[in-house]
């Protein structure tokens, strides 16, 4: 069977799936894209498995730009190749080569999905886009659609290793830019609507509207990020345990809670 097929009857198969366990893990939801592609999908990052969520909002196949140390883990890499084609981008690297295979697979007319930050978010905010993003657009001849999501830092943190929380996500379509607009303005221009669409603060969102993340462990691992004390600011003297965030300097004893 042709590799493209294939990845389509894939897809087609495993997007009901991916909706199912989506609600499952997370309670996330998603708004269903109905243009028609080629486009190139920008989204904010959050999780390792931003992937299968992007999917939820898009019924036909995307191909996505990801870090290329995936096509070096052995039979995982096969499996990933057999169900899909990664656009390789290596970290520290020239950006030519992933740059003219975005290109390619939109003018053979396939989506692709690209996660511009190039990492996921430490702290729930959006994090820096390379000023690049807006010209690889404009060059790109496709449409833009640029999906946030919302609620998926704080159900999945970057440093709580593999816990999670289930509370209230959802990947929101947040703008859709026909080929004809994103020529009429500048790559300037198209950098500012892309920082606007995908910005997304979590905990500004949360003490705004508070939702309940339930997990196991809440505060385990966030010592990664907060190795400071705040109460007498000694380094490296935070430890977790369960749902609490301990300083072996002072005694200060901290809960992470749901909210």
């Amino acid at each position: 069977m042709d590799a493209r097929k294939r990845h389509t009857l894939i897809w087609k198969g495993a997007h009901p799936l991916a909706k199912v366990l989506s609600k499952a893990l997370f309670n996330y939801t998603a708004e269903t894209c109905r243009e028609e592609g080629p486009f190139l999908v920008l989204s904010n990052h959050n999780t390792d498995m931003d992937p299968m969520l992007t999917a939820c909002s898009f019924p036909d196949p995307l191909y996505f730009v990801a870090s290329e140390h995936i096509l070096r883990q052995g039979r995982v890499s096969d499996f990933v190749n057999h169900i899909t084609e990664i656009i390789a981008r290596q970290k520290g690297g020239s950006s030519t080569a992933t740059i003219k295979n975005i290109v390619r697979h939109l003018k053979e007319g396939h989506s692709v999905c690209l996660y511009p930050e190039g990492n996921r978010s430490w702290d729930g905010v959006t994090g820096p886009i390379s000023p690049a993003t807006g010209k690889l657009v404009r060059m790109a001849g496709a449409k833009l659609v640029t999906l946030r999501m919302e609620g998926m830092y704080l159900a999945s943190p970057r440093w709580s290793g593999f816990s999670i929380r289930r509370g209230k996500a959802r990947g929101s379509i947040a703008g859709v830019y026909d080929v004809d607009y994103l020529k009429s303005i500048s790559a300037k221009e198209i950098q500012e609507i892309i920082e606007r669409d995908l910005y997304q603060d979590d905990y500004a969102a949360q003490r705004k509207n508070p939702v309940r993340f339930r997990g196991r462990h809440l505060a385990e691992h966030l010592e990664t990020l907060l190795f400071m004390c705040p109460h007498c600011k000694a380094e490296g003297k935070m430890r977790s345990e369960g749902d609490y965030f301990i300083c072996d300097e002072c005694g200060t004893k901290l809960r992470y809670t749901a909210e």
